[in-house]
């Protein structure tokens, strides 16, 4: 762990006697203290005060800043509160700042696993994780974009909160939301981390109403910030699918028209709404395509690689060599330990990769955690793949090289084959997993020992991986399309689902990683790519028989032969539009797939397989329309997620 920045806690608070003991509770607790905790009581009657002078009395470092009665009471309050607390400690020598609501519970680690954040990455300029309702409401991160960091707690590096102004005091709330897209014009990252959660001890934005009137001032709120009408339309329509329906989504539809028609005030500027819009209605195409997004990136990056000086300017892009950086020593013990519990084997298919091959190999050598044995099968190379491998196998004994025959007909069938071959070398091993891993991929030094533990976490997991990024401009990941999704150029099965699932089923149109994924699931095992790590992927992904307009032709007919929804490969190709090559990569793509339509190509897939994905695709396209919040952590057709499948 990076050495934590020192942070100061400013808490707005009016009325929370109900909840302000068990906030005060988590920061006590907290490994991490803060050098000064300011409570401020906006007018409170309800004994609040008298709960925060009672530990403020044991505690030197908590606070309590009375702030004189209002008549009127709106967002703007908050802020007046906050800038009240913050002004109390300007002069401490803090460089984090954490705005904290006063209904808020989290564990003893929670504000030092954000502090590490910003301590890691010095482009990070608000962090936050996701928060759980003690409702039946869920907030998550599976489709809502992961840049933003929700007001119940927020933690602001000194230098971007200085930047951006501080919060800005809009009587209709929405405060943290115009922080966090202020942060992002000012050239900040913002970003809320999904491996922890804090928990909301009410439903957002009732605290002064009830769920429909919240519904209405929501709706308000949303045409003041200047959300683009589309945006509020399927957030609309979203809102009618969840309780009390209907009314739900009618409210805040009503509020948005309302404010409309009466040009509502908007106390933001016009650079923030264009900004705010052009993030929304490239977060919809994304959406409606099932497109990723990076977790780790933003929707509009300043520039790759960029990094701030010591004042917060922005600073020229260089190259590290390193993808993750991390405690070598503190990893290998880690590792030991894993290994105790979950033996691996890694399997690797290549075919004419002398050009990325090595790189792999040096990323897998520096593993904390290494296979029991890694077979790499070359099928049938000839521009000496085959003499790198050889030459790492003679130096390390758990490296093997299986050599395939060569074959005329290149398709992505080989790879299939090629995995199932190096699987058998390995099936009297006592292992427990089994990772296959392309030839053109490099990793960080504990990437696998990463996965293994998440595979230990939970016994219900049955394939595990993370998100990518390419050399080229193109970047896949995980910020609307489904984290249950495993890509493939490194997919880590536990053994008895890689076995259930009876392998790579070899279709030539290629797909074999996305069919194993959803024979997965249709077996009972829980699939997850896991954001915390990437890897690093050293072509663009199906140009490697092909270019990108052949590769979207094939990915057209790929998408016929596995069963894809017609109206799912709709919205698929006019994304594709929006991509270079404009226009025809999209075109591409439909006529690959109206091409196999029109000859009704050989579909190498179950009913019962195209059926469940139909369904799923279905399921998403309508939550994804409808911007449906889904937990990253369970299916969208939950199973019994107890039961370890057999």
């Amino acid at each position: 762990m990076s050495k934590l920045p020192p942070y100061v806690l400013v808490t707005p608070a009016r009325n929370e006697a109900h909840f302000i003991e068990l906030t005060i509770q988590s920061v006590v607790a907290q490994t991490a203290r803060p050098l000064r905790w300011v409570i401020v009581s906006d007018g409170s009657t309800d004994g609040t005060d008298d709960i925060v002078k009672k530990y403020a009395e044991e505690h030197e470092w908590i606070e309590l800043l009375r702030m004189p009665e209002r008549e009127e009471r709106h967002f703007a309050g908050k802020v007046y509160a906050f800038n009240a607390g913050l002004a109390r400690v300007k002069e401490l020598p803090y460089e984090a700042i954490v705005s904290l609501d006063a209904d808020i519970t989290f564990d003893r680690d929670y504000i030092s696993y954000l502090l590490d954040k910003l301590a890691a990455d010095p482009m990070l300029g608000l962090v936050g994780t996701p928060f759980l309702e003690t409702s039946s409401e869920t907030y998550d991160y599976r489709l809502v974009s992961i840049e933003h960091v929700s007001g119940a707690c927020q933690v602001f590096r000194r230098e971007c909160y200085e930047a951006i102004g501080g919060y800005m005091p809009v009587k209709g709330g929405a405060i943290d939301y115009i922080a966090v897209i202020t942060a992002r014009m000012k050239g900040w990252k913002t970003r809320a981390f999904t491996d922890k959660v804090c928990m909301h001890h009410r439903q957002m934005g009732t605290a002064q109403s009830g769920l429909i009137r919240a519904k209405f001032k929501m709706g308000v709120k949303d045409y003041a910030i200047g959300n683009h009408p589309l945006w509020e339309l399927f957030r609309t329509a979203y809102q009618m699918t969840r309780k009390p329906f209907v009314l739900r989504g009618l409210a805040l539809g009503a509020g948005y028209l309302w404010a409309s028609m009466r040009h509502a005030d908007r106390p933001v500027s016009r650079e923030l709404i264009a900004f705010h819009r052009r993030e929304q209605m490239h977060r919809l195409t994304r959406i409606f395509t099932c497109k990723g997004m990076a977790g780790e990136d933003s929707s509009f990056p300043i520039e790759k690689g960029a990094s701030r000086d010591a004042s917060g300017a922005l600073q020229t892009p260089r190259q590290t060599g390193n993808i993750i950086h991390q405690d070598a020593a503190s990893g290998a013990g880690r590792g030991a330990e894993v290994l105790k519990l979950l033996l691996y084997v890694l399997v690797t298919p290549a075919r004419d990769e002398a050009k990325f091959i090595e790189l792999t190999i040096q990323s897998v050598l520096a593993q904390t955690a290494r296979p029991l044995k890694w077979i790499i099968v070359s099928d049938g190379s000839t521009d000496g793949t085959d003499d790198i491998v050889k030459r790492y196998a003679a130096e390390h004994e758990w490296i093997e090289l299986l050599r395939m025959p060569e074959r005329e007909e290149r398709n992505f069938a080989g790879k299939a084959h090629a995995v199932n071959a190096g699987q058998k070398r390995v099936a009297d091993l006592p292992y427990q997993v089994i990772a296959c891993l392309d030839a053109d991929v490099v990793i960080d030094s504990d990437y696998f020992l990463y996965l293994l533990e998440k595979l230990v976490a939970d016994p219900a997991l049955g394939l595990v991986g993370t998100p990518f990024r390419e050399i080229t401009d193109e970047t896949y990941d995980y910020r609307y399309v489904s984290v249950e999704y495993v890509s493939g150029p490194c997919q880590v099965f536990r053994r008895e689902c890689f076995e259930a699932i009876g392998g790579y089923v070899p279709v030539k149109t290629g797909s074999i990683d996305y069919i194993a994924v959803i024979s997965a699931r249709m077996k009972g095992w829980k699939t997850r790519t896991f954001i915390g790590k990437y890897y690093l992927h050293g072509r663009a992904m199906g140009t490697a028989q092909c270019g990108p307009i052949q590769a979207r032709i094939n990915y057209g007919i790929r998408d016929y032969v596995i069963g894809n929804h017609p109206l799912w490969e709709l919205f698929r190709s006019v994304y594709q539009m929006t991509r270079k090559p404009y226009v025809l990569r999209g075109l591409a793509l439909a006529a690959g797939y109206v091409w196999a339509f029109a000859r009704r190509a050989e579909r190498q897939v179950s009913r019962e397989f195209i059926e469940f994905q139909r369904r799923e695709q279905m399921h998403r396209l309508m939550r994804a329309i409808t911007r449906k919040e889904i937990s990253s952590e369970s299916s969208a057709f939950p199973r019994d997620s107890a039961r370890v499948p057999k």
